[in-house]
């Protein structure tokens, strides 16, 4: 489902555009990011590391070099800080200022930006795919359900921002301003314009990754794992 350069400018120099990809023939990705995801609710440092990078796979992000340079890591460390209560919940403003803080990076368009809503859609489009980690199965004080849990874990915020960054490269619908979902473009302009922006958004990547050092990109990509909430590695969790 995710199958291209991901983190904008930051991750081209790691990512690759590539099929999905899907670890086991019997067995889809989401399906096994699901599983691990659950297991790691228990606190398995082999289930987070297991999710994590079909997470990465999926996105098309070797997990080789996601370890290589730390961030396979920050986001097992965090998932396992959050199962013991020593990590705070991630919410949807955190991927938001994550995107958004990125998107400046580039001088992407002011559509390439997102809000909440947003976030929300996408998470409850991927909710039938990742129920266990998604959809909130607790009742609050008044005994009522709220469809989305409101705390994420660091699992489902990386597998939701990634998902994200996605969809403002390959989907029309997240490539929108607010004032152009009211305006309620016909098929036609939708889809002269999501190649348009399409387009437009790949030369960003490709102009942001140009005449920078691989230290420059690797520190926006460490400035976007900060504002998601993933503290740097500790030395004791490698």
């Amino acid at each position: 489902m995710l199958s291209s350069t991901l983190f904008y400018p930051v991750l081209a120099t790691l990512a690759f555009i590539a099929p999905p990809q899907q670890l086991n023939a019997q067995k889809p990705t989401h399906v096994y990011i699901e599983e691990q995801a659950a297991l790691a609710k228990t606190g398995s440092r082999i289930a987070a590391t297991n999710a994590v990078d079909a997470i990465f796979t999926q996105a098309g992000i070797l997990p080789e070099l996601a370890h290589g340079v730390g961030f396979q890591q920050r986001v097992v460390q965090a998932e396992l800080a959050f199962r013991k209560g020593t990590q705070p919940a991630i919410h949807e403003k955190d991927i938001v200022t994550a995107v958004n803080n990125l998107a400046t990076t580039i001088n992407a368009p002011a559509w390439a930006r997102t809000n909440l809503a947003e976030v929300v859609k996408l998470r409850l489009f991927a909710s039938p795919m990742f129920p266990g980690m998604i959809l909130n199965h607790a009742p609050d004080a008044v005994a009522k359900h709220q469809l989305l849990n409101p705390a994420m874990s660091p699992l489902e915020a990386t597998q939701i921002a990634l998902m994200l960054v996605h969809q403002k490269l390959a989907n029309p619908n997240y490539q929108l301003t607010r004032a152009e979902i009211v305006a309620q473009p016909d098929e036609n302009a939708l889809e002269d314009l999501h190649q348009h922006r399409t387009r437009a958004l790949q030369s960003a990547m490709s102009g942001a990754t140009s005449g920078r050092s691989l230290r420059d990109l690797l520190a926006s990509a460490d400035n976007f794992l900060t504002d998601l909430g993933l503290a740097p590695v500790q030395e004791d969790a490698k």
